[in-house]
């Protein structure tokens, strides 16, 4: 796929800002880090995903994290600012435009090690995908149209991005994302690792059959009502259509009851009941592009061990299941 001129070394998407601030610096207005999916130059967002994107090089300015404020999301940040171009929905001729990206926060680390002294400044801006940008086709044969994140610091492009747009990019939320904590979090949840919960807010350490439990997640694409880019989602929240097959951008749930599995796709020949119907699957309330799946805990199989917080850190694990993605988190659960 043709690629536009860029600084770009590798992208960071969900990634703790402490741990990279100790690594190697790089050249100025590079992006570097490690993707929580496979590794590219081109790194995959879904329309409307929440992403931080992490640069190296940036003026340091900005001693204490910026959090925008109000019911939308400006389009500039502390004098940083982001623009998307590639395709849109509806399209637009006959170049493609440049779209202003709505900015959650700003988050800069000054960069110092014993071996090197000064570094070059990690700078962590958090941003919402346009809902706007035209999702990859998925049975089409030739290469995605290029797309772009265009970084600019005070009007000055600093860094270029290049991105693939799938219809999904599934992400359930950890402890360690970098665009939840402090930029986002209308419910103030507790994070230990999956963003898995019971009924009352408190984290899943063992969950009971037939018991309610709240999986959160990033990057599940659109639903039907959209919502606008950049706008926080109406408190009653807006759902995907759960009918929706899994080619026709459907979100599904996988419960995997095997000790420590992965996330992971049902198999190929599992039966249709491998995909459960989850009581909600849509935007949360009152936030920015944060999914939120209520669920109840099926009954255990037979012949599933127990957790036992040694071997066996997990006998079920919840997984999100997309066209073109998935991810998940384990837990334990006993019979009722």
């Amino acid at each position: 796929m043709p690629r536009f001129v860029r600084l770009v070394a590798c992208c960071l998407v969900f990634c703790a800002v402490a741990a990279l601030a100790q690594g190697t610096s790089a050249p100025g207005g590079a992006v570097v880090g490690l993707n929580y999916s496979e590794p590219s130059l081109a790194f995959q967002v879904a329309p409307g995903q929440v992403v931080s994107l992490m640069v190296y090089g940036l003026d340091y300015r900005v001693t204490q994290p910026v959090q925008a404020s109000g019911p939308s999301l400006p389009y500039s940040l502390a004098g940083f600012s982001v623009i998307f171009r590639g395709p849109v929905f509806p399209p637009q001729f006959p170049e493609p435009p440049n779209v202003p990206v709505p900015m959650l926060g700003i988050e800069q680390t000054a960069c110092l090690t014993a071996s090197i002294g000064p570094c070059a400044t990690l700078t962590n801006i958090v941003i919402q995908v346009p809902y706007e940008s035209l999702p990859d086709c998925i049975v089409c044969l030739g290469p995605p149209s290029a797309r772009y994140f265009l970084i600019s610091d005070n009007g000055q492009v600093k860094a270029t991005v290049a991105v693939d747009v799938p219809g999904d990019q599934i992400h359930v939320i950890t402890s360690q994302d970098s665009t939840f904590q402090p930029f986002q979090s209308p419910t103030q949840l507790i994070l230990w690792s999956k963003a898995i919960f019971h009924g009352d807010g408190t984290p899943v350490d063992s969950a009971t059959a037939g018991e309610e439990l709240v999986a959160y997640a990033f990057g599940l694409g659109l639903t039907d009502p959209s919502v606008k880019t950049g706008q926080k989602t109406p408190v009653s929240g807006v759902s995907f259509d759960p009918t929706k097959p899994l080619d026709d951008y459907g979100i599904k749930l996988y419960l995997d009851f095997r000790p420590n599995a992965p996330p992971s796709r049902p198999p190929v020949m599992a039966p249709n009941s491998a995909l459960v119907a989850a009581k909600y699957i849509g935007l949360v309330g009152g936030s920015v592009g944060l999914y939120q799946v209520n669920f109840t805990v099926p009954p255990v199989p037979a012949g599933t061990p127990p957790c036992n917080h040694g071997d066996i850190q997990s006998n079920l694990t919840v997984n999100l299941v997309g066209t073109w993605s998935f991810d998940g988190g384990g837990i334990c659960v006993s019979p009722r």
